[in-house]
């Protein structure tokens, strides 16, 4: 009896209802399983598998049941509990059947942490499958286990495995949407920078799902779908998503971590700080602790960053990198893009080997293929050239900005924006530097970005002294300074080591330049432009 292998494992948390008992029923008709699965009633699910047979189930329904089995365990009872019920099962059938052997393969690569484990165990079960025309189940999913570790692996989405598994599912009898390779496209395709690939599919996928009545499968879309908008700047409509999750009754409690993430994000982008602590302070959704401490990382994080924080942005985003790789995340979309403002706060803590090291990743992952990657990579370079050669810095900074306006992600443009006025600015072009910034405060609140209309507005507010005084020259610069703060002709001249009169012909020559006729002028000017 399969329940006897489960039952330390599921049935000692009282997975089972009180009127359904494991044992009293092995007759092997999953019919009635997979409609409880797919109308989202895991438990039930859960507890109807715990009274059959996998140990002597025919190949075929095995290959129906396994999923069924590892994906209700998940939920309801989390991964780790998942993982133990795959190795009982395993212990319990053997290898001995090379159909079965490639079935266990297939599920020990989707849970195995290790991306190049996982993707050699897939690929292996899948070649086996293929050549022994079986498991179409199975095979199915060895080509979504494929798809989803090469994104992890930072590979980016492999459409050639998608559409082989699109053509096996007219002769399946998929359980739930979430399974489809259109799911995979959905779930995945934002990840690596497709906002709109993933729009399109999720907003099919959930539709469908609603008129179904499948709304736990609902609520992962939309909290997929609330992701595209917040990374596409229309936070807005992430909340809509997010909220009618909640009415739909599709969001458990405790929340799971993607939506903690997509919460907390949008908490982010709003600057409700507030919101943010109360969501991080919630307890983790059982069997998932350590996606739970990596996402809350990852968000205070990216919450210091967006405030400049620096050395508190470091502290936590090298913390949740770290939890990101012990679960095999290495795709900057999978770990939040944590990697962008990791990178910045190297530059900004003086670890320039560090954030080459974070650049060098990233090019690689690129291979100049990703514009989204490309233009984050010029504006990390840009920053590290900056203190040795500004004119390559304004080159790398200006490139980021033409990279960036058509990859998707306006809070990357914004960002980088923001770069390019503070370097046009140490450059002296003024001018040039007020438009950029004024570009970045344009686009961040045309994204409802709060947090990042913060930055620009602040760093915009400090290059207005900077636009006022743009016509003189460096000395008549120090010179204006130095008057508006009250400082007397003789004080300057002092400072400067020259004499009055030089100092009464640079002021003649500054407020000529600035139009006005007059020290108290100058000062009046002078304050305003730093408020």
């Amino acid at each position: 009896m399969y329940a006897s292998i489960t039952d330390r494992a599921v049935l000692d948390d009282n997975a089972v209802t009180d009127d359904v008992m494991p044992g009293d029923d092995v007759t092997p008709d999953l019919a009635p399983i997979e409609e409880r699965f797919a109308s989202g009633d895991l438990s039930g699910a859960l507890a109807g598998l715990t009274r059959l047979d996998l140990t002597t189930m025919p190949v075929q329904l095995f290959d129906r049941a396994l999923p069924l089995l590892l994906m209700s365990a998940m939920v309801v009872k989390g991964e780790t509990r998942a993982r133990r019920i795959l190795d009982d099962v395993a212990r319990a059938r053997g290898d001995a059947d090379p159909v079965v052997a490639a079935i266990l393969k297939t599920y020990r690569a989707e849970a195995c942490d290790a991306p190049d484990a996982a993707e050699r165990l897939a690929g292996e079960a899948l070649a086996e499958l293929r050549t022994l025309d079986a498991a179409p189940v199975t095979r199915h999913r060895a080509l979504t286990a494929l798809i989803n570790v090469r994104v992890d692996k930072g590979l980016g989405f492999d459409e050639d495995a998608c559409q082989e598994a699109e053509a096996l599912e007219p002769g399946l009898a998929l359980v739930a949407s979430v399974d489809s390779a259109e799911a995979q496209r959905g779930l995945l395709s934002y990840q690596v920078g497709d906002i709109d690939t993933s729009r399109t599919s999720l907003r099919s996928l959930y539709d469908e799902a609603v008129a179904d009545g499948h709304f736990m499968i609902a609520g992962l879309y939309a909290t997929h779908r609330a992701m595209t908008e917040l990374y596409a700047g229309r936070p807005h409509a992430a909340r809509e998503y997010l909220d009618e999750g909640e009415r739909l009754g599709a969001m458990p409690h405790p929340p799971t971590p993607a939506v903690v993430r997509a919460r907390g994000l949008l908490a982010v982008q709003e600057r409700d700080e507030g919101a943010l602590r109360a969501l991080l302070a919630e307890p983790t959704f059982h069997g998932s602790e350590e996606h739970g401490a990596f996402g809350r990382a990852a968000l205070i994080g990216v919450a210091a960053a967006r405030r400049e924080e620096w050395l508190e942005a470091n502290e936590q985003l090298r913390r949740a990198e770290a939890l990101a790789d012990s679960l095999g995340l290495h795709e900057p979309g999978r770990r939040l893009w944590l990697d962008f403002p990791l990178a910045q706060s190297y530059v900004a803590l003086g670890l320039r080997e560090e954030a080459r090291a974070v650049v060098e990743r990233l090019s690689t992952m690129s291979g100049g293929r990703r514009p989204l990657l490309d233009g984050v990579v010029a504006r990390i370079n840009g920053l590290l050239a900056a203190p040795e050669d500004p004119v390559r810095a304004l080159e790398l900074l200006e490139e980021s900005v033409a990279i960036l306006s058509g990859a998707g992600l306006p809070d990357q443009l914004v960002l980088s924006l923001i770069e390019l006025g503070r370097q046009r600015r140490a450059c002296g072009r003024y001018a040039e530097a007020r438009r950029a910034l004024q570009r970045a405060d344009l686009v961040a609140a045309q994204s409802s970005d709060r947090s990042l209309s913060a930055v620009a507005r602040r760093v915009l507010d400090g290059s207005s002294l900077d636009a006022l005084l743009e016509p003189l020259t460096e000395r008549e610069r120090e010179v204006a300074l130095a008057a508006a703060d009250g400082d007397s002709n003789r004080v300057i001249a002092r400072a400067a080591f020259t004499s009055v009169r030089t100092v009464e012909t640079q002021l003649s020559s500054i407020y000529r330049k600035l139009a006005i006729s007059s020290r108290h002028q100058l000062t009046a000017l002078v304050a305003a432009a730093r408020r």
